[in-house]
C-alpha cells in the first residue's frame, strides 16, 4: 500500500499458527499468512463471526468460512441489491442501513425526512437491542427506540421513540459529529475536532467522564480527552480511546481482561476504573483499536494485533493483581499497512474472527485529509471584495 493514499485501501488476511493454538502463550510466531486485497469498499464492521464490508456501489458482503458473500439479515430476506449505506453487528445482531430503510433484528422503519443536500452515512445500535442512532453526512443525529439510562441523550429516561427523530439536544455542538458507537446501555459520539460525548449507563464508569454519575441522561463531554480522540470503540461495559498521537485509554470494567491488565478497582465490589492511560510493558503507539463484550483488539504501532483478555479459568474475583492479559500476533501487515496509521487523517478499521488455531480479519486504511469547501472559497473570495481587488466576480460550477 502506498503510504500517503488518498483512497482507501483494503485487504482481507487469514493466518494460522502451524504449531500450536493461539492461547499457549503470550507471543504468537510460525504463523502463515496470506493477503487478499478488494477494491472500492467504503467500510467494514463487524466482531467475531461476524465480519462486513460496504462497497462504494452500496453491496455489502459477510465473511463467512473464508469466503464472502452478498449480505442478508436473516436466512427469509432477499438480496438488498445495491441499496445497502452501512451495515452494523452488535454482539451477534445484524442490522442494515439501506437508502430508504432500516432493518432492525426487531422492526423494519422508514428513513426520516432530511435536508435534500444532506444524506444518511452510519447506523448505530446497542447491544441491548433498545435504542438506535442514524447519523447523516452534516452531522446530524436522529434517534429511535427506548430512552433506557438516558442513553438517547434527552434529558430524561422515559422516552420510548416508536420511529427515528431528530436528536435536537445535539445541534448545539460547535463541531459536526462524524462518529457513534453504542454499548450496552450507553453510547458515545465523537467530533470532527477531537471531542467525545457519552450518554446513559455508567456504573461501571464505562464512558470515562469526570461526572461518574450512574446515568447520564445528557452528552456529557469526557474532558480528560478533549480535542484529542481519533478513534474509539465500546465493548459491553467498558470504553477504549486512541489519541491523535497513538496512546490508548481505557475505562470501564477490566475483570475481563478487556483493558489489557488488573488494576485497584476504584468501587468496592466491581471491577471497574476511571479513565487511565493504558500502560502495557514494551507498548506506547498504537493505530487502531476494536472492542468486543468482553475483549479488546489493538493495532500497535509496528502492525501487530493485541489482543485484551482473559481465559475464563484465569478470572479471580476481586482483582488485585498488577499483572497483564493479551496475547500478540504478528501476522506480517507490515508490508500492508507500512507507516500508515501515524497521521491524524489516516484512519485504520479493523474486524477479526479468532479461533483455536488461524485467524482471520479484513484491515481498512481510510485517508480522512480535510477538502477545502465552497464556504471556505467564500468567505476568502468576501474579503477579497471587501478589499476592493475585484470588481466583479462569477463562479461557473460543473
Amino acid at each position: 500500500m502506498k503510504e500517503n493514499n488518498t483512497n482507501n485501501t483494503f485487504c482481507v488476511f487469514e493466518f494460522q499458527n502451524e504449531t500450536n493454538n493461539f492461547h499457549s502463550n503470550n507471543k504468537n510466531e510460525n504463523l502463515k499468512t496470506n493477503f487478499t486485497e478488494i477494491e472500492n469498499v467504503k467500510s467494514i464492521c463487524g466482531e467475531s463471526a461476524d465480519l462486513f464490508y460496504v462497497t462504494t456501489n452500496n453491496k455489502a458482503y459477510q465473511l463467512i468460512e473464508g469466503n464472502f458473500i452478498s449480505c442478508c439479515l436473516n436466512k427469509e430476506s432477499s438480496d438488498y441489491g445495491n441499496d445497502i449505506i452501512d451495515v452494523t453487528v452488535n454482539f451477534g445482531e445484524k442490522n442494515i442501513l439501506t437508502r430508504d430503510k432500516v432493518y432492525l433484528t426487531s422492526d423494519t422503519l422508514d428513513l426520516p425526512e432530511i435536508d435534500l443536500d444532506d444524506k444518511f452515512i452510519k447506523l448505530s445500535t446497542g447491544a441491548s437491542k433498545k435504542f438506535a442512532f442514524l447519523l447523516t453526512e452534516k452531522g446530524k443525529v436522529f434517534i429511535y427506540g427506548k430512552n433506557v439510562n438516558g442513553v438517547l441523550g434527552c434529558d430524561t429516561s422515559e422516552d420510548n421513540l416508536t420511529k427515528f427523530e431528530k436528536q435536537t439536544k445535539l445541534e448545539k455542538l460547535e463541531n459536526k459529529i462524524v462518529e457513534i458507537k453504542c454499548g450496552y446501555l450507553f453510547a458515545i459520539l465523537r467530533c470532527e475536532n477531537g471531542d467525545c460525548y457519552g450518554s446513559g449507563y455508567n456504573c461501571y464508569m464505562n464512558i470515562g467522564t469526570e461526572n461518574n454519575s450512574s446515568e447520564l441522561c445528557e452528552f456529557t463531554l469526557i474532558e480528560q480527552l478533549k480535542g484529542k480522540v481519533k478513534q474509539f470503540d465500546c465493548g459491553y461495559f467498558h470504553t477504549v480511546y486512541l489519541t491523535k498521537n497513538g496512546e490508548i485509554y481505557v475505562t470501564g470494567k477490566f475483570d475481563d481482561g478487556q483493558l489489557g491488565k488488573s488494576y485497584d478497582s476504584a468501587l468496592d465490589f466491581i471491577s471497574c476504573i476511571e479513565l487511565t492511560k493504558l500502560e502495557l510493558n514494551g507498548y506506547n503507539k498504537y493505530k487502531s483499536v476494536i472492542c468486543g463484550g468482553y475483549y479488546t483488539y489493538l493495532l500497535t504501532d509496528d502492525n501487530n494485533i493485541l489482543k485484551l483478555f482473559k481465559q475464563e479459568e484465569e478470572c479471580t474475583f476481586p482483582v488485585k493483581r498488577k499483572e497483564e492479559y493479551f496475547i500478540e500476533f504478528d501476522c506480517n501487515l507490515d508490508k500492508f499497512i507500512g507507516k500508515f496509521g501515524e497521521r491524524e487523517d489516516e484512519i485504520i478499521e479493523m474486524g477479526i474472527q479468532l479461533e483455536y488455531s488461524f485467524m482471520r480479519g479484513i484491515i481498512l486504511c481510510k485517508n480522512c485529509k480535510k477538502v477545502k469547501s465552497l464556504d471556505y472559497f467564500e468567505e476568502k473570495l468576501k474579503n477579497v471584495i471587501k478589499a476592493g481587488s475585484l470588481s466583479d466576480i462569477v463562479i461557473y460550477l460543473q
